[in-house]
C-alpha cells in the first residue's frame, strides 16, 4: 500500500534505504556499524558495464573470449549484521537497522578485513565501515575501525545469536539454484495483521523490559517484521514470560507495535 505526504514518503524512503539483501553505502562519508559473521565467499568476476559475471562460468568465459581486453578481478562477499547506518558528519543520527546484509568489495577491503580479524577478532567487536569516495568514483575505498566491543553493547550478544541461523548463502544469495530464502529471514514472509494483533495483546501487559527482550531475542525492531515461521516461538516466549502489570508508559521514538 502506498503512502501520502512528504513526511510519510521520506520515512518510506529511509526504510527502503536501510533494507534489502545488500549493504550499500552510496556516498562519501556514509557509514554502517557492522558485526561480521560467517565465512567469506571469494570469486573472480568481470565487470561488463552493467553488472558482474563470474569468470569461472560458461557465460563469463565466453565474455572474456569475445572481449580479450577485459580482465577478471577479485571480489569477496561477507555476511554482516548491520546494526546502524548513517553519516560520519552525524554519528548520533545513525538509524537502527538490525538486519543481516551482504557486503561485497575488492581485494583491498578484504585484506583490511583479514587484518582486523587477526588483530581484534570478528566475533568480539562491532566495526564502523565507512565509504571514502563520491558516488560512482572509481577510486572509492572503504575503511574499517573498531567501534564497540560486543560485551560492552547491552543486548548485542543475544542479538548476534538470534541471527546465527539467518546468514545469506553468499554463493547463491537469491536462491536461484534451489529453494533458498533470499530475504535472510526464516521463510521470507512476515506475520499477518491478525498474528501481529495477537502478539500485541500478549506482549503489552508484560511491560517494556519484556518487550525489549522479545525484540532483541527475535532480532527485530517492530512486531510486523517478525518472520511468520517464528510466530509459534513468539507465542511461546509470551507464555514463558508470564504476566506482569503494565508499567508507566515511556516515550519512544518508534512504536514497535505499529
Amino acid at each position: 500500500m502506498g503512502t501520502y505526504g512528504w513526511n510519510d514518503a521520506k520515512k518510506k524512503a529511509d526504510e527502503v534505504n536501510t533494507s534489502g539483501m545488500y549493504l550499500k553505502l552510496e556516498d562519501d562519508g556514509d557509514q554502517a556499524i557492522v558485526v561480521w559473521m560467517g565465512e567469506p565467499y571469494a570469486r573472480e568476476v568481470i565487470w561488463t558495464g552493467e553488472g558482474y559475471l563470474d569468470a569461472d562460468t560458461d557465460e563469463g568465459k565466453a565474455y572474456l573470449d569475445n572481449n580479450p581486453k577485459k580482465k577478471a578481478s577479485f571480489r569477496c562477499a561477507m555476511n554482516g549484521l548491520v546494526l546502524k547506518k548513517g553519516h560520519a558528519d552525524n554519528p548520533k543520527g545513525h538509524k537502527v537497522v538490525n538486519q543481516m546484509q551482504i557486503f561485497e568489495n575488492g581485494v583491498n577491503w578484504f585484506n583490511d578485513l583479514c587484518k582486523i580479524k587477526e588483530k581484534y577478532g570478528l566475533g568480539i567487536w562491532a566495526f564502523e565501515l565507512q565509504r571514502n569516495g563520491k558516488a560512482k568514483d572509481p577510486k572509492t575505498s572503504y575503511s574499517m575501525l573498531p567501534d564497540t566491543k560486543v560485551a560492552d553493547w547491552d543486548g548485542l550478544a543475544d542479538l548476534i545469536k538470534s541471527f546465527e541461523s539467518k546468514l545469506h548463502d553468499l554463493a547463491d544469495p537469491k536462491g536461484e539454484s534451489g529453494s533458498g530464502d533470499s530475504s535472510g529471514s526464516d521463510g521470507g514472509a512476515t506475520v499477518s495483521d491478525d498474528q501481529k494483533k495477537e502478539l500485541t495483546a500478549k506482549l503489552k501487559p508484560l511491560g517494556r523490559e519484556v518487550l525489549n527482550s522479545f525484540l532483541t531475542s527475535f532480532g527485530i525492531e517492530q512486531l510486523k517484521s517478525l518472520p511468520a515461521a517464528k510466530f509459534d516461538d513468539a507465542m511461546k516466549f509470551c507464555a514463558d514470560n508470564g504476566s506482569a502489570p503494565e508499567p508507566e508508559k515511556e516515550p519512544e521514538e518508534k512504536d514497535p507495535f505499529d
